[in-house]
């Protein structure tokens, strides 16, 4: 019996021992000449990863356009071989009138570009405008997706529907309701959609465009298909015919046909998703132009070496405290530490939460509690008969439980705010008390309670 709890002791000890190296190191596979971590990276808030830094000005530039006169049009009717065409006459006229030069303008443009970073998912961001010229900065965090949200951010997002032939405008934004990104997987691979919802105005143009769009043939049997053209700022998104009568106000219209890998399916999904933001939020009024765009270092890059340093350092402590107080019960106590903080760390990473020093200072804090847990734990099991030790155990938890419900509350309203610093730390917080009872409370009973019950001796 002895030897088949020690048994299962070790075999405890090697799982944390692997969870830990996983979380700490990470999973390499090669792949063709190299090796890649399989384990996410750590999503680092601009504090620590730097961030990048774009200003959009107003374009106040003017651009050359024909003057449609009658005579012009005249002109162009008439054909001759003989003398040339002359040119039509131009003008120059303003990128953005100055009748669209508003600071309720100025003001929209703000709201829609702050509206296309949260439909991008970007939690940590500051975005400032000078109310006198409008013009706008924008600073989000360095990372794999920044040069992509950049490219969003300086979109105007102008949607238009029109006739593939003749250039009339069918739907524009005016008619969009809202956007989503769908995808169908079949034998031949995964298909990404971009679904488009409009409006009841834009519902029933829809249903008269798709019965006059759509594909035929002449008694001949030339095809005299009827096309539409999507299209956003000008760049053709799609060019395409309706099939039946739309009569429920939605499109889905195929981005991607045939994926058959993951990293190419990511790739379109995050492409349609980029549209689907910019269609969501309307077309921003004014135009702007792209004018810097420069990476800032991070203030504390050795910052995140020092916090290492710190919980080693802390780790160690911690566990030479176990083993001189606990003995043997102490050098488990320090692995079920190491596992809790371990799985904690392996969290962040999947569930994508946003390192700041307010989310370090939350897995230090709840790190802190768990500790106190075991040794709280320990100290009251230490010396007890066999039969006291399960009444001890669940008047510990119970204590516990109250103690930490008003900080799970807290953690809960923190993780639901839309600003990074406080989310971090209610995330962090939130997932560390999850842990806490789904494997600290649980392991910590089968270890210092169960087996011991089963061993039938006194604890140590």
């Amino acid at each position: 019996m002895k030897t088949n709890k020690t048994l299962k002791k070790i075999v405890l000890i090697l799982i944390i021992l692997v969870v830990s190296f996983i979380s700490l190191c990470g999973i390499f596979i090669k792949n063709t000449n190299r090796y890649e971590n399989k384990i996410p990276e750590y999503n680092y808030g601009m504090q620590f990863a730097g961030s990048r830094v774009i200003d959009l000005q107003v374009d106040l530039t003017e651009e050359e356009t024909t003057i449609e006169t009658e005579e012009n049009e005249n002109q162009e009717a008439e054909t001759t071989n003989e003398e040339e065409e002359q040119e039509p006459e131009t003008e120059l006229v303003p990128v953005n009138s100055p009748e669209i030069l508003t600071p309720d303008n100025y003001k929209k443009s703000k709201k829609i570009l702050e509206a296309r970073l949260k439909a991008l998912g970007v939690q940590e961001y500051i975005i400032r405008q000078n109310s006198g010229n409008g013009n706008i900065t924008i600073e989000i965090p360095e990372n794999s997706q920044t040069d992509d949200i950049i490219g969003v951010l300086n979109t105007t997002g102008k949607f238009e529907m029109t006739d593939a032939e003749t250039g009339e405008i069918l739907l524009d934004n005016s008619h969009i309701k809202s956007s989503q990104v769908l995808y169908n997987t079949e034998t031949n691979g995964t298909t990404i959609y971009l679904g488009i919802s409009f409006n009841k105005e834009g519902k029933q143009k829809l249903k008269e465009i798709s019965e006059k769009y759509v594909k035929t043939e002449d008694e001949e049997g030339n095809d005299t298909t009827k096309n539409v053209t999507m299209r956003i700022d000008e760049q053709e998104i799609v060019s395409t015919y309706f099939g039946s009568t739309i009569e429920n106000g939605e499109i889905t219209l195929p981005m991607q046909e045939g994926i058959t890998d993951v990293e190419t399916m990511q790739e379109y999904l995050q492409s349609t998703g980029n549209v689907a933001a910019v269609i969501d939020n309307g077309n921003i009024p004014i135009v702007y132009t792209l004018e810097d765009n420069r990476y800032v270092f991070a203030e504390e890059n050795n910052t995140i070496n020092l916090i290492k340093i710190i919980a080693i350092g802390m780790g160690i402590l911690g566990t030479i405290y176990f083993i001189i107080a606990y003995k043997k019960k102490g050098i488990l106590a320090s692995f079920l530490g190491l596992g809790f903080v371990s799985i904690l760390l392996l969290l962040a990473r999947y569930t994508n939460i946003i390192i700041t020093m307010e989310g370090i200072f939350a897995s230090f804090f709840i790190s802190i509690i768990a500790y106190l847990y075991l040794i709280k734990l320990l100290k009251e099991l230490k010396n007890k008969q066999v039969e006291e030790l399960k009444p001890i155990f669940y008047k510990n938890l119970k204590n516990t439980i109250l103690n930490l419900l008003p900080l799970f509350v807290i953690a809960i309203v923190f993780a639901l705010q839309p600003a990074a610093l406080v989310n971090s730390f209610g995330m962090v917080i939130f997932w560390g008390i999850a842990i806490f009872f789904a494997y600290l409370v649980w392991f910590a009973k089968w270890i210092f309670v169960d087996l011991e019950c089963k061993g039938g001796i006194k604890a140590k």
